[in-house]
């Protein structure tokens, strides 16, 4: 809080429904869902005003609501070949209906992975995207509206398995080493472009 003091814990409720189908011997799944939270004392950011180190303050916000919906589709396409869609939207709102002041909940997510087997050989892809998210930087004197656009990241990975129990996994993240914030207003800076080679043994 502005006054350096720490906020209520927050206290809520989430409900949710859905329905999930599958098609084609099981192939081919998809879910639909709906989820509503509803939410007393939510950290939020308290417009211009800071803390005594000078840092964003934030307050509470009763009678939010998080809602929205999720759809999901994926399966075998061919042989071999696995492919997994999905997409949520989110809604963020305060007692008013106004939108709330949260710069982590995009109100748009995709998400798309694809893999493909070939003997003991699996590739795959996928890629990540939301819309934009917006925040207000406040320290240093300043009051300065600050939004991180719309963003894609694209991962990739390759599977060999060396035996029946035993594969090796590499994993390149951020691909083509997009830089994003997931926090606008705070710097935090997603991860730049890295890799990591694994074993993976199944006892």
């Amino acid at each position: 809080m502005r006054g350096g003091n720490y906020l209520d814990p927050e206290e809520g409720n989430t409900v949710e429904f859905g329905l999930k189908s599958e098609f084609y011997d099981g192939k081919l799944n998809s879910s639909i869902a709906y989820f509503i939270t509803k939410q007393d004392n939510l950290a939020v950011t308290d417009g211009t005003n800071l803390t005594p180190d000078g840092s964003q303050a934030y307050t509470t916000a009763d009678g939010a609501k998080i809602k929205g919906w999720d759809l999901t589709i994926g399966g075998e396409i061919l042989p071999n070949w696995d492919i997994t869609g999905g997409y949520t939207y989110t809604k963020a709102e305060d007692q008013n209906g106004d939108r709330l002041n949260s710069s982590t909940v995009p109100k748009q997510t995709l998400k798309l992975f694809t893999s493909y087997k070939y003997n003991k050989l699996t590739v795959g892809t996928g890629i990540n995207w939301q819309s934009e998210i917006n925040d207000v930087y406040t320290r240093y004197g300043l009051n300065k509206q600050v939004q991180q656009k719309a963003y894609t990241v694209v991962n990739a990975m390759t599977k060999y398995e060396v035996e029946k129990d035993l594969d090796v996994i590499l994993n390149v993240n951020n691909l083509f080493d997009e830089e994003y914030r997931y926090f606008p207003a705070q710097g935090g800076y997603g991860d730049e472009r890295n890799y990591t080679l694994s074993l993976n043994y199944k006892f």
